[in-house]
């Protein structure tokens, strides 16, 4: 009996962590892809946590100069139309990773936003 018990409370406490198994996968693709280029960049997710949800229409864009800024509108409302995420809360996560940068040779920890489609299959915007 008390080998049952403890069996039903290892079970109870595997179950109850919240997986972010697709979410890293796809920072990690996401981050380790530039322009069709994949490099590794050994990164390792410190910490993951679920911040909320935010609203498609309140994504802003952020960027250095206004060309990029359209070009990531315009790809960001092409993902939003062919998603039909135009009423969507997208699913938003606060991450904090750290990656090696083979540039400069050195270890670096970052954190971002990053804002996920319902199904968690893309990353529709990060910041």
């Amino acid at each position: 009996m008390k080998k049952i018990l403890f069996y039903l409370i290892i079970l109870l406490f595997l179950g109850c962590g919240e997986s972010h198994k697709r979410q890293i996968a796809l920072i990690k693709d996401y981050e380790q892809n530039f322009n069709g280029v994949k490099t590794d960049l050994k990164l390792k997710v410190l910490e993951i946590e679920r911040i909320g949800t935010y609203p498609v229409d309140s994504l802003k864009i952020v960027s250095s100069s206004r060309e990029e800024r359209f070009k990531k509108y315009e790809d960001l409302m092409k993902i939003i139309n062919d998603k039909k995420l135009e009423k969507e809360l997208l699913p938003t996560y606060l991450v904090k990773y750290k990656i090696f940068n083979p540039f400069i040779q050195a270890e670096q920890e970052l954190t971002k936003h990053y804002a996920f489609d319902p199904n968690f299959t893309i990353i529709v915007a990060n910041w």
